[in-house]
């Protein structure tokens, strides 16, 4: 079995990292954990890569590895050994897309990661995510 769930750094994707791993261990199953540099780049980025005189790019290169870290760390605690992956683009999009290329049959997120202001203009990834996932998909509260 292949579990995947995404994550962003926020509260909500940390309770699905967690969820995922307990399950993938429970179940014995592979776990990958992915974060996508969304193409809404965070106003702190710009500013956060001025300070350290660093292009954008590497700045936003360096978090999502530290997210990434920090999730593996979180179901390493549980006595699992996650794939880690970090893409860039459309967040949902690249999800379904990496589910789909990797036969995953669960996917686990958070169920919120944005603002809620931001979250309700762009939409919701885990809405879009239930809607057209390859697989079975889990959204943890």
């Amino acid at each position: 079995m292949r579990l995947m769930v995404g994550t962003d750094g926020s509260e909500s994707a940390d309770r699905a990292v967690d969820f995922a791993a307990r399950l993938a261990k429970e179940l014995r199953a592979d776990l990958q954990i992915v974060h996508v540099l969304s193409v809404y780049t965070p106003v702190e980025m710009p500013e956060l890569a001025r300070q350290e005189k660093l292009p954008i790019g590497e700045v936003r290169d360096a978090v999502a590895m530290d997210l990434l870290k920090i999730a593996c760390q979180r179901a390493e605690s549980v006595g699992v050994t996650p794939k880690v992956t970090s893409l860039s683009g459309d967040v949902a999009e690249r999800i379904i897309t990496l589910a789909s290329a990797n036969s995953t049959d669960v996917i686990v997120l958070g169920k919120r990661g944005r603002g809620r202001l931001q979250g309700v203009i762009l939409g919701s990834v885990s809405q879009k995510i239930t809607c057209h996932a390859p697989c079975a998909v889990i959204v943890v509260p």
